[in-house]
């Protein structure tokens, strides 16, 4: 028997107005579901500067911030003032962490800002999804948002109320791994880095995020919100400096034109540059996992410039007496993540462990093919690809006459006896046969436009246990529509990591 259309229609239009109603209940009456997710620290950031009293010295910016400054340092070069960190997160928004700090300031207060060197941080680049997240418990911060994101929060909205519905359905809120997590945050706003002991990305840098001195990078918008942030702190008694996040020298594409960038920059900006830009270009030793993450040495080094930098600015000639560590060798990680994961979803894996590496059996100068070597386990598609030796370790050159015609590939993990470290991008793009790739843990980092063209790509499984354990770029799944298929086990890890979540929509767990 057919329901009736009548009826149908009925309750079509009682329930249909029904629907907001239960959205703004999930979202505003339910706990708290993000409390220990990395944007869980916003709201904290925000009662620490608004609570804490006394002449300060703030530090705005991403997490170039966060990771870069030691205030336990800076209140110890200035005693009479405190230090709060109100760095965050660069994919959220520079001009977000203007927005609700604005309020906050006071006279006499210092406030220093500090963006990544990038495009959408030189911007006035905003995320509402992230911005959701970090609200969640304490939704008066977004009435100290630019009504420009309005459009934004509402359309990221739906997605966060039934995702909040869901994690209280399953009574399992988010809790991230390793270190971009609430708990990594210390009593300033600071991130402890003592289990960062050293950089552990591929030869040192991510290539996907070169660093660029030019006026392209800045944002007139950008520009105009910094400049009102400025002059409405100015008028309150409060003071504003522009310094420079740390920068991987490495990353840096045009240093021959930092000092013109340096006069450009300081011509369109109402607050003064204070520093040498130079000293916030840093050797690679420095950092730990993004070209504009320190690792706990790199933070002291970092730290000191930055004081006497402050120093400087304030006709203050005191020495600064602070000792300085030996900058950490490449790839001396051992430490890293250190206290961080339970042993559970610890796997431990190593790019040089017998069990993970099995000789290819093939020898000799040049690119090879690995015809020789066919068969079971984390090589077993070697003979697909073309590579060539370079430091130590095996640089995937191509796909070899069999590699294009199979549909399913599983990038290796050992050849020549040397570990495959990283995914170059003209790999498999404009590829349109592949289906399947299958990205082992041994793979660090993944070029920006790997999977361009790839018209017939459906699945990239990612088997890394640990997230950040791979790094990827903003561009990752340009010209494709594949989705990222991750242990079922992992996605919500996967959804709330720093680089991993920009690709949130298309990550599946199976």
């Amino acid at each position: 028997m057919k329901p009736n259309r009548k009826i149908l229609i009925y309750m079509n239009m009682f329930l249909l107005p029904l629907l907001p109603l239960a959205l703004c209940f999930c979202a505003f009456f339910l706990p708290p579901q993000y409390e220990e997710s990395f944007m869980g620290e916003l709201k904290y950031k925000c009662n620490r500067l608004n609570k804490t009293d006394g002449n300060r010295i703030i530090f705005v910016g991403g997490s170039g911030a966060a990771f870069g400054i030691d205030c336990a340092l800076v209140e110890n070069a200035f005693p009479t003032r405190k230090a709060v960190n109100f760095g965050m997160y660069a994919a959220l928004g520079t001009t977000v962490m203007l927005d609700l700090s604005e309020d906050d300031v006071r006279e006499g207060d210092i406030v220093i800002v500090m963006p990544e060197q990038d495009p959408q941080t030189l911007s006035c680049h905003f995320n509402g999804e992230y911005m959701w997240q970090g609200a969640d418990g304490a939704f008066h911060l977004l009435f100290q948002l630019n009504r420009e994101h309005l459009r934004a929060m509402i359309g990221q909205f739906p997605y966060f109320a039934t995702k909040k519905c869901a994690y209280v359905l399953s009574g399992q809120p988010p809790q991230p791994d390793a270190m971009y997590r609430r708990n990594s945050f210390n009593e300033y706003g600071d991130i402890d880095l003592s289990a960062c002991s050293a950089n552990i990305m591929p030869n040192g840098y991510d290539s996907n995020t070169p660093i660029r001195f030019d006026e392209a990078v800045l944002s007139d918008d950008f520009i105009k919100e910094l400049n009102e942030y400025t002059d409405t702190l100015t008028r309150r008694g409060a003071t504003v400096w522009y310094y420079f996040c740390p920068i991987n020298k490495l990353a840096v594409a045009n240093d021959a034109d930092i000092d013109v960038y340096y006069d450009y920059l300081q011509s369109r900006l109402h607050c003064q540059i204070i520093g040498n830009p130079h000293d916030c270009i840093m050797e690679s030793g420095w950092f730990y996992d993004t070209n504009f993450h320190l690792n706990n040495s790199g933070k002291i080094v970092y730290t000191r410039n930055l004081i006497r930098a402050i120093k400087a600015a304030l006709g203050d000639s005191t020495p600064t007496r602070i000792t300085l560590p030996q900058m950490p060798l490449l790839g001396d990680s051992s430490n890293v993540d250190s206290g961080l994961h339970d042993d559970a979803s610890n796997t431990g894996f190593n790019l040089h462990d017998d069990a993970s590496n099995a000789d290819s059996g093939l020898n000799g100068d040049g690119p090879n093919t690995g015809s020789d070597l066919h068969g079971n386990g984390l090589n077993a598609d070697s003979d697909c690809f073309t590579w060539e030796i370079k430091d130590g370790a095996a640089v995937l050159t191509g796909l070899t006459a069999e590699g294009l015609t199979r549909e399913e590939l599983t990038v290796p993990a050992n050849l020549d006896d040397c570990p495959v470290n990283r995914l170059p991008a003209d790999i498999f793009a404009g590829n349109t046969v592949l289906r399947v790739v299958t990205i082992q843990e041994n793979i660090r980092a993944i070029d920006d436009y790997a999977f361009s063209g790839c018209d017939t790509l459906e699945t990239i499984r990612m088997l890394h246990v640990l997230p950040q354990h791979c790094l990827a770029g903003q561009h990752l799944l340009d010209g494709t529509n594949a989705i990222l298929a991750v242990d079922a086990d992992l996605q919500t890890q996967y959804l709330l990591n720093y680089t991993w979540s920009t690709y949130a929509e298309r990550i599946r767990g199976e």
